[in-house]
């Protein structure tokens, strides 16, 4: 897509949201990043490998195929939208209902966006261990932008937070994302400005979103792991950048931002960003020491069978000769008192 049509996209999905998300109740926001990095993605992955159907719950009408880069959609991932209800929560929950339960097999994750992860969280409450309902191994859930984020979203003085759950969950926010990244200090006036800033520039722009980012900030706390993305500059001087006045922006980016941060509690941040480590094989055997096992238990069986063939030619030639065996305290040569062919220790004889 050429750029200047990915910049008209994006200015016609802000301008529709303001209408769409004026019954939402909180406001909303997201910042821009990177790319997707090719190689990160392939020493990492959030993603089972099986074919897996996405079912989507868009900011609006149409579908997030291209948010997070696009990797939700990228095979072996094949994505669904479902059109739900903005105006009634119970009929939206309904709505995702009857896509999970529409009697197809294998694995689905449902990938919620902003309002949607409201709708995702009530599907969880109503239905998470119910006849019918797929399990942990065949559901998981992505959130972007989710305002019950347990960190920062700005639904949690409603006591909305996401429900701990059974599911895998990828919960994904921005830096000052005002429905997941919400101030913790409102008191704080520029940061409150920024977050609303950050409704129109940030929010509606999860595209660029690079989850495979190093910069990220990655953790797991039970099932759900949370991606936390920096952003660069403050949503609040992007205007000045519309205007041509890049340069003041950036003389004005620290400072600013200096100020905004106070009004955040990161303490919940790892001490650096980055992936979550691959986890290492379980070590195995080598072919080697394989085989020096092996050939030992052959040595070991050869010998006794030599002796025994050696024990057997002297009986044989002279019957009144007694071969000399070794007196064992278990009564025959094999230590084996009642000739059943056991050992002591009650394994059988080679």
């Amino acid at each position: 897509m050429a750029r200047g049509a990915k910049h008209t996209m994006s200015r016609k999905r802000r301008s529709a949201t303001v209408a769409a998300v004026a019954a939402a109740a909180v406001p909303l926001i997201a910042l821009p990043l990177s790319g997707l990095s090719p190689t990160a993605a392939a020493e990492f992955s959030y993603f089972p490998t099986e074919p897996t159907r996405v079912l989507t719950l868009s900011l609006l009408p149409g579908g997030n195929d291209d948010d997070l880069s696009g990797v939700m959609c990228a095979s072996p991932r094949t994505c669904q939208d479902v059109v739900y209800s903005r105006a009634s929560q119970p009929e939206a929950v309904a709505i995702l209902d009857a896509s999970v339960r529409d009697g197809t097999t294998g694995k689905k994750i449902i990938f919620a966006y902003s309002q949607g992860g409201r709708v995702a969280a009530q599907w969880i409450r109503d239905n998470e261990g119910t006849e019918g309902a797929p399990t942990a191994e065949d559901l998981s859930f992505v959130m972007m932008g989710n305002p019950g984020r347990k960190y920062g979203g700005s639904d949690r003085s409603w006591e909305n937070t996401f429900p701990e759950t059974s599911y895998k969950v990828i919960d994904v926010s921005q830096e000052y994302d005002l429905a997941s990244d919400f101030p913790d200090d409102r008191r704080n006036v520029l940061a409150m400005m920024n977050a609303n800033w950050a409704f129109f520039i940030t929010h509606q722009n999860y595209e660029t979103v690079d989850i495979y980012s190093p910069d990220n900030y990655v953790w797991t706390e039970g099932n759900t792991t949370y991606v936390f993305v920096p952003t660069e500059n403050l949503p609040l001087l992007e205007p000045l950048r519309w205007f041509g006045l890049g340069a003041l922006a950036d003389a004005l980016n620290e400072p600013l931002k200096e100020i905004v941060d106070r009004a955040y509690d990161r303490s919940y941040l790892p001490a650096q960003p980055g992936l979550p480590p691959v986890a290492e094989p379980e070590p195995v055997e080598t072919l080697g020491n394989s085989d020096s096992l092996s050939t030992a238990q052959v040595q070991l069986t050869s010998a006794r069978t030599e002796s025994a063939g050696e024990s057997k030619a002297r009986t044989a030639t002279s019957p009144d000769e007694v071969p000399e065996v070794a007196e064992d305290i278990y009564g025959d040569e094999d230590g084996d008192a009642d000739g059943d062919g056991a050992s002591p220790d009650g394994s059988e004889a080679d």
